[in-house]
Order: structure tokens, then sequence, then C-alpha cells
């Protein structure tokens, strides 16, 4: 969790009222809330509260996380937090006027000037107010209609919105500061609004209605349906000890599922995590396995190189995280290879729990161990550059990417660099690279006829130094990068677990993260 979420959830925090009164436990079950906190997709949580979870069913607490994904992917909370700034901007004129008010003095013309302050002031915080509901409301909308497309089942969402409906005490909020985030509440907390102007939230059976038409308004009847709700144990894994190597990448697919996961996809994802062993599961659930996991998986098949890997891990980290390197390496080395890329990604979240000096320090070591053979391997590289993406902004303030390039020319030497990368990679012979180059260049809406470069001038190296660019497009320019390399990567109608990663890594590079792909028969 970076420091800025952390510092939101803080702030947040502040307006719960769960955290400022004393909730019986018979009363805990209204307390059914959920909230996104963040700044963008690669710095946010959801939290949920305990009546959240123990009240609702699996389906319907689906539904609740799905919606909070949808304000992640669309920006809302960033949004939310700026209208709190611009409104506390503008209330602050009200301030200064009451100061300029009290003033006192002969032709002090401070009094006059401060009673235009107060008026501006609160003519500005009415129609701000007003602007924020408004907003607020379509947004609610809008990220119901996308937890319906995240999960493929409308009655999940629309349950949870009825068991709030049929909750005696309403979603009213007993606090003095809700107002002032009611926008971010998952229900309207507050009392009815004059007109309904001001509320942030539409009516609960307005936004049932359009997910659930079938739905009369009668809340009454899903009052009972709260007592001895629970979720079911997670769907047992089954299927992926033998997977083999060939996934299913359909060019549009993996285009079409960036930010809207199917649900074979979140199926794959659900089982792919209950597959993992017990021990490697706890351990990326903590900052200190999360390392040694991160490590074991860095060890060279070797052996004089993964003796003189573990020399470094002792003489960087220590001793304990050394024999918990090699307690967790034979586990790891069991499982399918499709599953080491999701585990690393499982721990990520343990490893921003790392002090900064322990952050240095992991990052040193995974160096290290990298070039104990002097060499950098697919695998090696897609791990590294996940590990720098998600972790380096958690210790060191890290600009987000600015769109500068609106027009896909400047840019087709680089996309020319990386399909030559992805079309030598996957392809038998130079014929089939050429093939796959082509076809993933066409998808590019060029109409310059782009050269696939030499096999010496295309690695790993030069896949790096084209994303830190490409990184800077807008989205549709984005969209049509990772079309064409999809298009280059499954030209040949299979894709190997290799080239997912790098395709996987690629998308992330360009902040356009894609679900895992799901492994089928071709």
């Amino acid at each position: 969790m970076g420091k800025k979420t952390w510092y939101t959830m803080m702030f947040l925090g502040c307006f719960i009222p769960l955290a400022a009164d004393p909730i019986e436990e018979p009363e805990l079950a209204a307390a059914e809330r959920a909230f996104a906190a963040g700044f963008g997709t690669n710095d946010a949580v959801v939290g949920v509260t305990r009546g959240c979870v123990k009240m609702l069913t699996r389906d319907e607490l689906q539904g609740v996380v799905a919606h909070e994904f949808s304000h992640i992917l669309n920006g809302d909370m960033r949004l939310n937090i700026r209208l709190m700034g611009v409104l506390f901007g503008i209330l602050a004129l009200t301030i200064i006027g009451r100061i300029f008010l009290r003033t006192r003095g002969k032709k002090n013309p401070l009094p006059l000037l401060g009673l235009a302050l107060i008026i501006i002031g609160y003519v500005g915080v009415f129609f701000g107010n007003l602007i924020k509901s408004a907003l607020s409301r379509q947004r609610e909308f809008l990220a119901d209609a996308s937890a319906v497309q995240f999960t493929r089942n409308p009655l999940g969402i629309a349950g949870a919105l009825k068991k709030i409906g049929g909750f005696a005490g309403g979603t009213q909020l007993a606090s003095a500061n809700a107002e002032q985030a009611s926008h971010m509440f998952f229900a309207n907390g507050l009392t009815s609004a004059w007109l309904s102007l001001f509320a942030t939230h539409p009516p609960l059976a307005e936004r049932i209605r359009r997910i659930d038409p079938a739905f009369d308004g009668d809340f009454t009847k899903h009052q009972a349906d709260r007592a001895g709700s629970g979720i079911p144990p997670p769907v047992a894994a089954a299927g992926f000890a033998g997977t083999t190597a060939s996934l299913e990448a359909a060019p549009e697919d993996v285009v079409s599922s960036v930010g809207a996961p199917q649900a074979r996809h979140l199926a794959f994802a659900s089982n792919l995590v209950a597959a993992l062993p017990e021990k490697l599961a706890a351990a990326a659930g903590e900052p200190f396995g999360a390392s040694a996991l991160i490590y074991s998986l860095l060890l060279n098949s070797n052996p004089q190189t993964r003796n003189a890997q573990m020399v470094v891990i002792g003489e960087h980290v220590g001793q304990a995280i050394r024999d918990e390197t090699l307690r967790l390496t034979p586990i790891i080395n069991a499982i399918p290879r499709e599953q080491r890329l999701p585990l690393a990604e499982l721990s990520i979240s343990a490893l921003k729990g790392l002090s900064a000096s322990q952050y240095h320090v992991f990052c040193d070591t995974t160096v290290h161990l990298i070039e104990a053979d002097r060499q950098v391997d697919l695998f090696e590289y897609v791990l590294q550059r996940m590990i720098v993406r998600h972790l380096e902004p958690a210790f060191r303030p890290v600009p987000p990417p600015v769109a500068q390039y609106y027009d896909i020319g400047p840019l087709l030497p680089h996309c020319c660099k990386l399909l030559s990368c992805l079309a030598y990679w996957g392809a038998e012979d130079q014929p089939a690279a050429e093939r796959a180059f082509h076809a993933a260049a066409g998808k590019l809406g060029s109409r310059l006829t782009l050269k696939l470069l030499g096999q010496s001038e295309c690695g790993l190296k030069v896949v790096d130094e084209t994303l830190d660019v490409l990184v800077l497009a807008a989205p549709p320019i984005k969209k049509r990068i990772l079309n064409a390399c999809a298009t280059c990567i499954g030209h040949d109608g299979r894709v190997a677990v290799e080239e997912a990663e790098l395709l996987r890594v690629v998308a992330d590079a360009l902040n356009c993260p894609v679900p895992p792909f799901v492994p089928g028969l071709q």
C-alpha cells in the first residue's frame, strides 16, 4: 500500500462512524459500507466493513467489491479528493471574509470586502455541492453497471442494495463530518436532501431497477435474508497440475479484456490462487516470506550458480531469510510454470510493507541474484520489471506518465522494435517471424510499411527501452499497440507461457493490465 493511499485511508477514517462511536453487535449489520481509496490504479485499496463481510453472501460481496473496482478503474477516487479540495478552497473565502468582517476602524474597507467574500463563498459552496452531488449520482450508476459487467451477475450487486434498503435503520450515518465525504459512500449516508438536489447517491429503488427491472420497490421482504448469510468457501481448484503450455489469446479478446475481466478470467484467477500450496500462500502474505519467495523464484537450476546465489542472500539479508528461501524452494519447484508469475504478483502487496532500507536491500539482492549467471532470461526480466513498476512508487515519489503522443507516427520506430522482438520470440524460423510481424504491423493503422529488424537488433534491453517511450502514448494509441502485440504473439495459433508473460508485462508497462490467460486446448 503506497503512502498516499495510507494517508487517504486515515483521512477517510475521520468520516466513518465506526471509528468514532462504538456500535453494538446488532447494529453492526447496518454498517454495510465499502469504499475505494487511492489516487490511481497503481496505488489503490478497497475497504469493506465487518458488517458488509458478515451479512452479505459471496455473490453480493463480489458485486460490492466490483462496484468499488469501477471507481478505481474510472478514476473516481482522484476526482472525489479533488472535489473535496475545491469545495474547501471555496469555503476558505468565507472563512477569510469572517476574519475581515471582525476588523474595526474608521474608513476600514475590510468589513465590506469580508461581507463580499462571505457571499461569494457561500454561493460557490452551494453550487459546488450541486455539481458534486449530480456528478456523484451519475458515477454511482456507472459503478453499478460496471459491477454487473465485471461479475456477469446482476443479482449480486442488486441483492446487496436490496439488503441495505431492507435494513430498518436505513443507510444514514450519525456523524457530523459525514456530509463532507458523502459522495464516497456506497449508498446515501445522509438524511433526505432538499428536492434531492444534494443527494450524492440515486435512490436505492432506482439503482436496483436499472439492474433488476422486476424489482417491485418493496424492501421489507429482504430484511429476513440478512440473518445467517455468509460467504461460502472458495471453489476447489482442479485441473492445474497438468496444465499445458498452450493458452487462449485471441488478440481481440486480449484488448477487450483490459479493465473488463470476464467471468472465466475471475474463475481462473480464483482457482489459481486456491491451487497454490498453503505454505506458499502464507509466505506471500507477509514481507519476510514474500521476500524469500521472490528469492526462491530467482534461484538458478545450475547447482554451482545456485550456491553462489545462496551466499549472496546470506550476506545481504541474513541467515534467517536464507533458511526460509531454502525451505520454499522445493515447494516452488513443484508448482507448474504458469503459476510462478501470479505467485510473484500476490507477493507485491506484502512487499510494500518493507521499510525503506529493507526495500533497497531487497532490490539490491534481486539484482545480484539475476546477474549471478551473467545473463537475464525472460522470466527474470518480467519479474524484475514488475517488481520495480509496482513497488517503486510505494517508497519514493514517482510521477505518473503523462500522455505526450496522440498520433502513432512518431512512435512507429519504437513499435517496429517491439514487434520485431515479439515476432522473433515465438517464431520457429525467419519466414514465420516475418508473417507475425507484418500481421501485427497492420493493426497499428499506419499507411507506412514497417520492416522487420534483424535478430541481432532485438533483445530484452530493446523491449525495455521501447516500453519506456510507448507508455507516454495516449490511451487510443496504446490500444492499437497492444492489439498489434497480441496479434504478433498469437499469430501462429498458440501462445507459450513465456510469450503470455511477456505480453502481460508489455500490457502492464503500458498501464493496460490484462487478466490472466486461461489455459485451453488449441
